[in-house]
């Protein structure tokens, strides 16, 4: 940080009162934490038009003020929020100091911890008084033979009425005046220095947090895909299962019709057949379990369900959501559902023929 030193510069002017922050710099170039590049991006609202071009009638754009290093502005400077980068935005672009008729107390706090500018206030009062009333019988009325170092009352000094008193407000009997003058300059700049290193602690105390989020989704993303792939593996030989469960029923049942089985072995195989049957259920359902969980951990539900955060801003749904099973097509669908394939497949209760012997 360069030291305050005198210098000499030409003034760029800048008649504008109530500058605020915000129109210092943006508040859309506040997420970097380093000054490079900030002193573009000075007032970037009333430099540059809407194509990013720059506008010529701007005071900053014009040949004249290259190189100045002092900025005259209107009144109640830098007023606004409390960023910091509005001092790194002028120190960037070569300002060293700003002077104007007063500022914004968070901005002058700022500013003195860039070493943008020293702060030098300038005050003076006057005031009057008028007294009435009866004197007080406690003090002693002054005398001829009264010593000097006595404390005495004049007599006639406070005029009995209140008409007088008003009078004595404007023709300074008792007048109260004074001037100052207040001189803040940064010396060493320790607090500056101090603010940028607990910045800096903070600053990798976020980035330890990020990367620490970062691995947490990760491994979540991972533990999902391998209990996708775990729970598809568990779904496939749930379905050869129940093919094998399946086949072992029609087995039996050819053999029962050809006498070489009983009714227990064919009730037993239709058993299996059907618990077969209730673990491809269980496992699919874990499998879309699981499926639901990657895409919420990737973070792709909405997208694959069809719904835009847009419409749920605006409160008008302009796209209608694809999530299959929230809301019937129609009531008879889910009283009676019709028979799937593999229902279809399974074999009807009745009794089993006799088949005769052979001779």
């Amino acid at each position: 940080m360069r030291p305050f030193t005198n210098f000499r510069s030409r003034l760029v002017p800048l008649a504008i009162n109530n500058i605020d922050t915000d129109q210092i710099i943006p508040a859309r170039f506040l997420k970097t934490t380093s000054k490079e590049g900030l002193d573009r991006q000075l007032f970037c609202d009333w430099r540059y038009d809407a194509q990013g071009n720059p506008k010529p009638d701007f005071i900053l754009n014009q040949p004249r003020v290259a190189g100045a290093q002092v900025l005259l502005a209107g009144d109640n400077f830098g007023c606004g929020s409390s960023r910091e980068h509005a001092p790194w935005a002028l120190t960037q672009f070569g300002f060293r100091a700003v002077i104007s008729t007063s500022f914004a107390d968070i901005f002058t706090g700022n500013s003195l911890k860039n070493a943008l500018l020293p702060t030098l206030d300038v005050y003076a009062f006057y005031g009057s008084s008028g007294l009435a009333g009866p004197q007080n019988p406690l003090i002693p009325t002054c005398t001829p033979t009264t010593p000097p170092d006595t404390e005495c009352f004049q007599p006639g000094s406070v005029p009995p009425t209140y008409n007088s008193a008003f009078s004595n407000l404007f023709n300074s009997s008792a007048p109260d005046k004074g001037i100052g003058v207040n001189l803040s300059v940064p010396i060493r700049n320790r607090a500056a220095q101090a603010n940028q290193v607990r910045g800096e602690l903070e600053y990798r105390q976020q980035q330890v947090a990020l990367q620490q989020t970062e691995n947490t989704i990760t491994l979540q993303v991972r533990q999902a895909q391998f209990t996708l792939q775990n729970n598809y593996a568990a779904l496939q030989a749930a379905l050869a299962a129940r093919d094998y469960a399946q086949q072992n029923l029609d087995a039996e049942q050819k053999k029962f019709s050809y006498g070489a089985s009983t009714p227990t072995l064919v009730l037993q195989a239709s058993s299996n057949l059907t618990q077969a049957e209730s673990n491809v259920l269980n496992s699919a359902a874990n499998y879309e379990k699981s499926k639901v969980l990657l895409d919420y951990y990737t973070a792709e539900t909405l997208t694959k369900l069809g719904i835009d955060v847009a419409d749920a801003e605006s409160g008008k749904v302009k796209h209608k959501p694809t999530v299959q099973g929230v809301v019937p097509a129609d009531v008879q669908d889910v009283l009676s559902p019709p028979a799937s394939k593999e229902q279809s497949s399974q074999p009807q209760s009745t009794a089993p023929e006799t088949a005769e012997p052979h001779r």
